[in-house]
């Protein structure tokens, strides 16, 4: 008897939209590309419901948006986009080491090694593809060590966002050495239970980054903040950090109050 075939058990629109996802942190479809619910529904050979639901979840994840009355697209990414993703990407990092190294066990430790070690070996042979993914897969681990339920899936749904960011800036590094170098330490940090070494260490690796995403973005679109006044300070230069233009008072309901 012929052996059984193998049935994904998955709605048509999650698997729509993995496959777009893939398309879209590939680089395969370019920020900013169009994408139509009845080309898709051709390509796929399905109707218009699951592309929707598909493309809806792909918005919800922050990688289309929808025209209204018109079409969908690749979200266009803007130097806003940058210092949005690696502020919160380092955030929710060092939060994910310190509590690693707070769960640290023999078996973590081992997991982790692991993980540096292709790095190594993906910096080693020079493919940036390799070294993209095995990156990821180490701070992943990581993560997944700080047995922290709402920080993974934070972490992977902003995971997507990062690697399409990662191919709309082309993000420089031109000693790939440098990439698993600048593990080593959090990662022993991390392996010793030393958790607020490993927090600090894993924050100083990320503004090495932010810098390098930061100016890969220079030929990014900017776009003003909508809460200027308000949140962290951006980087010098970056939209964010310039002061709103002064306006004078139009009248006494301008005029501030005293409480």
């Amino acid at each position: 008897m012929a052996g059984k075939s193998e049935i994904i058990k998955r709605s048509l629109d999650s698997q729509v939209a993995d496959i777009l996802r893939r398309r879209i942190v590939s680089g395969e479809l370019a920020n900013g590309a169009r994408l139509t619910e009845m080309a898709l529904a051709a390509e796929f050979s399905l109707s218009r419901g699951p592309i929707r639901a598909a493309l809806q979840q792909l918005a919800n994840e922050q990688l289309v948006r929808q025209k209204p009355y018109s079409h969908w697209e690749v979200r266009r990414l803007t130097k806003q986009d940058v210092w949005e993703l690696n502020t919160l990407r380092s955030t929710l990092e060092a939060l994910a080491a310190r509590l690693a190294a707070q769960n640290i066990d023999a078996a973590g430790a081992d997991a982790l090694r692991t993980a540096l070690g292709r790095l190594r070996e993906a910096c080693a042979a020079g493919d940036r593809d390799r070294i993209t993914d095995a990156d990821f897969d180490l701070h992943r681990t990581i993560v997944e060590l700080a047995r922290h339920e709402r920080l993974r899936q934070a972490y992977l749904l902003l995971e997507q966002q990062v690697r399409m960011l990662i191919i709309a800036v082309n993000a420089p590094f031109s000693d790939l050495r440098i990439v698993d170098r600048s593990h080593d330490a959090m990662i022993e940090a991390i392996c010793q239970g030393d958790s607020r070494l490993a927090e600090r260490l894993v924050a100083n690796h990320n503004a090495a980054l932010d810098d390098a995403m930061l100016n890969g973005a220079e030929n990014l679109p900017s776009r003003p903040a909508p809460h200027p006044t308000s949140g962290p300070k951006a980087p010098a230069g970056h939209p964010r950090s310039a002061k709103p233009a002064s306006r004078k008072s139009g009248g006494a309901h301008r005029r501030s109050r005293t409480r």
